[in-house]
C-alpha cells in the first residue's frame, strides 16, 4: 500500500472518517485483474462497491462481491468491528 500513492491516501482518509471501526479494503482480482475496493460492516450503513484498478481508476461495469476472486483484507485499523 506504501508504493501506490491513492491507496495509501484512502487508508489516511479511512482510518481518521467516523465509523472507521467498520471500515477496510481489499484487493482481489476481477476479469484476471488486480483490484482494490473500500468496504464496510457498519450494520446501520449501505455503501457500494466500486472496485479499482492499480491506477486508482473506477472499474465500469456490473459485478458483485461474488466476482471477486482471491479477495483479502489489506488495510482494516486496529480497532475494527469486522470479522472475515
Amino acid at each position: 500500500m506504501e508504493d501506490i500513492a491513492w491507496l495509501k491516501q484512502l487508508v489516511e482518509d479511512s482510518a481518521t472518517e467516523s465509523l472507521s471501526e467498520y471500515a477496510y479494503i481489499k484487493q482481489g482480482k476481477y476479469k484476471g485483474e488486480q483490484v482494490f475496493y473500500w468496504g464496510s460492516c457498519c450494520p446501520n450503513c449501505n455503501w457500494a462497491l466500486v472496485l479499482r484498478d492499480c491506477s486508482g481508476n473506477a472499474i465500469e461495469g456490473e459485478y458483485t462481491l461474488d466476482d471477486i476472486e482471491d479477495q483479502k483484507v489489506i488495510w482494516q485499523p486496529e480497532n475494527s468491528l469486522c470479522s472475515f
